[in-house]
């Protein structure tokens, strides 16, 4: 139990944070990333980037928490927590994709195969 914590404080402090800085950077300069013109350095890309930041921690915090409970209560084995979770976050991110009519944010599906790849190296 204590170790399943661990796990959790872990996804939630360490590795949702990265993704989120990962994610933030991608949508702020998707558009720019084949051009030559790329720069971060105008304010309102900063404000783009911290409010993307902030939404994406959010949705990084709450896949923690589904992985958790996935874990927890759902499934026994690892291969049925995976598909579990993985169908959970296709529909999550499919929900988002359809209300915000944007394919760009189908890009958060990387969360769950992320968290899914830690989830198999502590299996414990």
């Amino acid at each position: 139990m204590n170790n399943l914590i661990n796990k959790f404080l872990l996804n939630v402090s360490l590795l949702s944070i990265i993704l989120s800085l990962i994610y933030s950077f991608l949508l702020i300069n998707i558009d720019k990333l084949g051009s030559n013109d790329f720069e971060f350095s105008d304010p309102g890309g900063i404000v783009s980037f911290i409010v993307f930041f902030l939404l994406t921690y959010v949705f990084n915090v709450i896949v923690s928490v589904i992985n958790y409970l996935v874990i927890k209560y759902v499934a026994r084995t690892l291969g049925k927590k995976l598909i579990i979770f993985n169908l959970i976050g296709i529909l999550l991110v499919g929900v988002i994709c359809y209300f915000l009519k944007d394919i760009e944010w189908i890009i958060l599906l990387i969360s769950f195969f992320v968290f899914s790849f830690v989830c198999m190296f502590n299996k414990k």
